[in-house]
């Protein structure tokens, strides 16, 4: 299933350019932003984000 949360989550760390920055915003975990959007990687069979 598709959570919209979960663009909101990219659409995040993609403005605040990076994870750590994101998950302070946001107000969550680092890991469970990360997991987020590994998920939606998953489902739309596409990398979104290079994780260095």
């Amino acid at each position: 299933m598709f959570d919209l949360n979960d663009l909101f989550y990219f659409v995040q760390v993609v403005e605040c350019l990076g994870f750590a920055p994101a998950s302070r915003k946001l107000g969550i975990p680092k890991s469970k932003l990360s997991r987020r959007i590994a998920g939606l990687e998953e489902r739309l069979g596409v990398r979104l984000i290079h994780r260095s």
